[in-house]
C-alpha cells in the first residue's frame, strides 16, 4: 500500500494471509527528480512531522530529492537533510524501534511501542517555548497531557532529548503526563518522551 504526498492512514491488517507493507512517498519540493526552478521546498519541520506520521501507522517514508546531472545535491537540500539528521540523532531509537500501538493522545500526539518501552510523540505546537513573551512566539505550556487505551503499566517517563523525568499518573488504561514547553532556544518540531514499562 502506498500513500502519495500526504499523510498515511492506519491499515487494518487483521485476517490477512501475509503482512501488508505500507510506504508514504513524498518529494522535498513540487517535483520528482530535479526541478531546476522549483524553490517551493517543504520545511524541515514539515518533513519531520511526515516521518513521524509514517511511523505512527507503521509505514516507511520514501523522500525524493533531485540530484544535479552529475549527481551533486544542491546546497539547500544538503542543509535540509542536515537539520533532519540533527533531529534523528536525538530520536533515532524511537523512529527505528517504535511500532504502532493502540494508545491515542490529544490532537496529533501518539504512542509507539518497543520491546522495552513506549514512546510518546508530542507535536511542538502543543508545547510552546518557555521564556519571556518578548522573546518567544508561543506562551509557556504546562499541564497534564493524556493518553488513553494504554494497556501497559508505566514505571517512569522522561524526555529523550535531555533526560528530564516527567511526573505522571496512570489509572486503569489512562496515562496523564505533566509536560512543560521547550526551554528557550530549542524547538524540535516533534518531541519524544520514553516511558519505561514494568
Amino acid at each position: 500500500m502506498t500513500f502519495e504526498q500526504g499523510r498515511p492512514t492506519a491499515l487494518n491488517r487483521e485476517g490477512m494471509s501475509k503482512y501488508l507493507a505500507a510506504e508514504m512517498c513524498q518529494t522535498v519540493n513540487d517535483h520528482w527528480g530535479i526541478g531546476s526552478y522549483d524553490i517551493n521546498y517543504k520545511s524541515p519541520g514539515e518533513l519531520i512531522e511526515s516521518l513521524c506520521s509514517c511511523r505512527k501507522v507503521g509505514a516507511n517514508y520514501l523522500l525524493n530529492i533531485g540530484p544535479e546531472a552529475q549527481g551533486e545535491i544542491n546546497p539547500y537540500q544538503e542543509q535540509l537533510f542536515a537539520l533532519i539528521g540533527r533531529w534523528m540523532q536525538v530520536y533515532a531509537e524511537a523512529i527505528y524501534n517504535g511500532r504502532p500501538y493502540q494508545a491515542t493522545g490529544v490532537g496529533r500526539s501518539f504512542m509507539l511501542k518497543s520491546a522495552d518501552g513506549r514512546y510518546l510523540y508530542i507535536f511542538a505546537y502543543d508545547l510552546g517555548i518557555c521564556g519571556d513573551s518578548n522573546v518567544t512566539l508561543d506562551g509557556k505550556y504546562s499541564g497534564s497531557y493524556s493518553f488513553s487505551n494504554v494497556s501497559d503499566k508505566i514505571s517512569s517517563v522522561e524526555w529523550m532529548d535531555n533526560g528530564e523525568k516527567l511526573d505522571f499518573v496512570q489509572k486503569e488504561d489512562m496515562l496523564c503526563v505533566d509536560l512543560r514547553g521547550f526551554e528557550y532556544g530549542k524547538s524540535l518540531v516533534v518531541r519524544v518522551a520514553k516511558a519505561e514499562i514494568v
